[in-house]
């Protein structure tokens, strides 16, 4: 999401840290194979550190704007089962959920400011939705 590199180390013990480190590696080399050979060799970049470029994906949880609906909550219902990954998850969730409440209400003060009371309801409510 960040477009930053993770090293193969973090990256296998956030996503199998329940395994052996040896089994967890061999995982993550098999799914960046797996991800390479079905979406192309530049969706993920590197070799020890590891990184997906930001214009690959469009996430909708990163492309909030006041003018539309929260699109609702990253991975929503995903959970893999491993503590760390879905703690991590759970942290971006509120992350970007907090952010999106404050983007729509500085824009339901904005939009007070202009004399659009209805308007200034949606917002308002969006902001109390999150």
């Amino acid at each position: 999401m960040t477009g930053k590199a993770h090293s193969r180390e973090k990256l296998a013990t956030l996503l199998w840290g329940d395994r052996f480190e040896d089994q967890a590696r061999r995982s993550l080399r098999q799914g960046v194979f797996a991800l390479r050979k079905e979406l192309g060799a530049d969706v993920i970049i590197g070799e020890a550190d590891l990184r997906v470029p930001r214009d690959i994906f469009a996430v909708d949880a990163l492309t909030l704007t006041p003018d539309r609906d929260y699109p609702g909550d990253l991975l929503a219902d995903f959970r893999t089962g491993e503590a760390e990954f879905d703690d991590w998850l759970t942290a971006e969730r509120s992350r970007i959920r907090s952010e999106a409440a404050l983007m729509y209400r500085d824009h339901a003060d904005r939009l007070d400011k202009t004399g659009k009371p209805e308007q200034v309801l949606v917002a308002a409510e969006q902001a109390l939705a999150l």
